[in-house]
């Protein structure tokens, strides 16, 4: 005679763990929808929203390999007025209806607001080619606190993020990514520090703001902010100009091997000692550890308690660890 099934071991734990816990499930259903009847949130220029422009290269891509029994299933929301908003399918959308596909498979969220639309397409489009500069946007529109913090410095400081992409005005930064990097290992006085040294010096010049200019500002601040008289620093380089840093840098570059960033730092600190009777700073160093940073493998962070986006798990551009 067979035993009486028993509850297997841990399933008490699990129940008592989902009691005290209790999981929301998301409501939603699987059906086909009209395509004809579905909106897109566009991001600037096309809208307020969070959704990037099409690509073209990616509709071409799309044409190319079209194959119906391919086609995933779309995501949508359905808002509070029953209209359809697509979070993740957009190319497919438009494809399948140049080929005559009519209807498409989706999963349609109901419930949801404008703000989880544009974090679960932040989540669901990012092995899709996503830009820097559309996960911010997106990030911006879902209430992100950092996105937000830093669109708040950036304007502060007199610059502008180029969130549509392709401005020659002075002042506006396109580095995106680079710009969230500093803001999650050297939080606000970090990036404040950065941006205002630049504007200082530079008045706004767009070559003033690139990737390479902004990782070396930080750079110099993570190992040299409470030992450089900042008055002398912003006279010397701005008496000097922009393309004499450059030329520092690329020689810099050239002797050491290191980063294009670390280069600009070093180039900085360079023309600072060079200056007569001024109290030298220490040389770089390559690794930057001290009370006020932690590492984490290859990468350095500034520790801010008030600030979980040091977390690795939040890093904005993981692509770009490994600053020193």
């Amino acid at each position: 005679m067979s035993a009486e099934p028993t509850q297997y071991e841990g399933e008490q734990d699990a129940e008592e763990i989902i009691r005290r816990h209790p999981i929301e499930i998301p409501k939603y259903r699987l059906d086909r929808v009209h395509v004809a009847t579905l909106n897109v949130d566009y991001a600037p220029p096309h809208g307020a929203g969070y959704a990037r422009p099409l690509s073209q290269g990616r509709l071409a891509r799309l044409r190319r390999d079209w194959d119906p029994m391919a086609c995933g299933p779309l995501v949508i929301s359905r808002r509070t007025d029953s209209t359809l908003w697509v979070i993740d399918g957009n190319h497919r959308r438009v494809v399948a209806f140049e080929y005559g596909m009519t209807t498409l498979p989706a999963q349609i969220f109901s419930g949801i607001d404008r703000f989880k639309e544009a974090d679960l397409y932040t989540k669901l489009g990012t092995v899709l080619g996503q830009t820097p500069m559309t996960r911010f946007r997106a990030k911006m529109v879902a209430g992100d606190f950092a996105a937000n913090e830093i669109h708040r410095i950036v304007e502060d400081c007199g610059f502008e993020l180029d969130l549509i992409g392709g401005s020659k005005r002075p002042g506006t930064i396109q580095a995106v990514a680079r710009i969230e990097w500093i803001f999650a290992r050297g939080s606000e006085a970090g990036l404040r520090w950065v941006l205002r040294l630049l504007d200082d010096c530079y008045d706004g010049a767009r070559d003033s703001v690139v990737e390479t200019m902004l990782e070396g500002t930080f750079g110099f601040w993570l190992r040299y902010a409470e030992k450089v008289d900042r008055e002398i620093l912003v006279d010397r380089l701005h008496g000097a100009g922009l393309q004499a840093l450059d030329d520092r840098s690329a020689a810099i570059y050239k002797r050491y091997q290191t980063t294009s960033g670390n280069s600009f730092g070093r180039a900085m600190a360079d023309m600072y000692n060079q200056i007569p009777g001024i109290r030298r700073l220490p040389d770089w160093q390559e690794q930057v550890v001290g009370p006020n940073f932690i590492r984490w493998g290859q990468a350095r962070f500034t520790v801010n308690r008030t600030n979980h986006y040091n977390r690795p798990a939040a890093n904005a551009a993981p692509q770009q660890l490994g600053v020193a």
